[in-house]
């Protein structure tokens, strides 16, 4: 099972930003290329926030449904972007699955910069309990 979280700042190129349809237009083109390649997901969860609001999307299997919380009413400039994702594909492939997704979405309308990115390796099981 692979791994990957990502932090991004977001800074619309074009004054405030509609997050809550970003992050949902994001979630659905992940969920695709997932279904698409044929990858089980664990769980996948898009946080983002700006100023005192936040918006979020889950999924617990590549063929779910999203759910969503929370909302971001206001209109900013900036937010914070995580994507949090496990999944039954070893740690390498999800990111070269994960991060064109998000470089396409972003581009189109966005200012970004990874903050952090990490990636784990495949878990594995611990000696002991062999």
């Amino acid at each position: 099972m692979g791994w990957y979280n990502q932090v991004t700042e977001l800074a619309f190129c074009n004054g405030p930003a509609d997050f809550n349809s970003f992050c949902e237009a994001l979630m659905e083109a992940l969920q695709k290329s997932f279904m698409e390649e044929g990858i089980e997901i664990a769980h996948l969860k898009i946080l983002c926030s700006s100023g005192k609001e936040y918006c979020k999307e889950a999924l617990t299997t590549t063929k779910g449904t999203i759910i969503y919380t929370g909302g971001i009413n206001e209109k900013y400039k900036e937010a914070r972007l995580n994507v949090n994702i496990r999944a039954l594909v070893v740690p390498e492939r999800l990111s070269a699955l994960i991060e064109p997704v998000l470089e396409k979405m972003a581009a189109k309308e966005f200012v970004w910069e990874t903050a952090k990115s990490r990636r784990l390796t495949a878990l594995k099981k611990h000696p002991i309990l062999m």
